[in-house]
């Protein structure tokens, strides 16, 4: 299981790298231009619940799992300083033990497992401005609206 993730998060990064090149003919050419389309993909820092439970648990039989945040956006540029965005996270995460509770079928005490499972999908629309242009750099600011789920099990 680890062995996969590791292998697609080499893709995305693969793929980011891909998407995001582009030929310099000249010396002042900018990172991203008037009509250009940017497509990018990442992984975020863990979740702060997630990272505090992994590394302040006490109990060792306490397991701590999950994946992402998984990022991808999209931008297309309308002029040479302003672009339109699509942003759109997934991430997951489980915190699990076992205790034991009396199950009323088998009429005996045994191990059940118990815990908490939580996804979080978010998506986003928003206006960047790039104040700051270069050959290889790009700062950009940006505001926007967006909607988030969040579901615990």
């Amino acid at each position: 299981m680890q062995l996969k993730f590791s292998c697609l998060l080499m893709i995305l990064f693969l793929s980011s790298l891909v998407s995001n090149a582009k030929r310099h003919d000249r010396e002042n050419d900018y990172a991203i231009s008037k009509h250009e389309f940017m497509l990018s993909v990442g992984y975020a820092t863990p979740s702060i619940v997630r990272s505090y439970l992994k590394h302040q648990t006490s109990r060792e039989d306490i397991v701590v799992s999950g994946v992402g945040p998984l990022l991808a956006k999209t931008e297309f540029m309308i002029s040479n300083r302003f672009g339109i965005c699509i942003n759109a996270s997934y991430s997951n995460y489980k915190v699990s033990w076992y205790q034991d509770s009396y199950d009323t079928i088998l009429q005996k005490y045994r191990p059940f497992e118990m815990g908490i499972k939580s996804y979080e999908l978010a998506g986003t629309v928003r206006g960047n401005y790039h104040f700051w242009k270069r050959a290889k750099i790009d700062y950009y600011a940006g505001i926007g609206v967006g909607y988030g789920l969040f579901l615990i099990g």
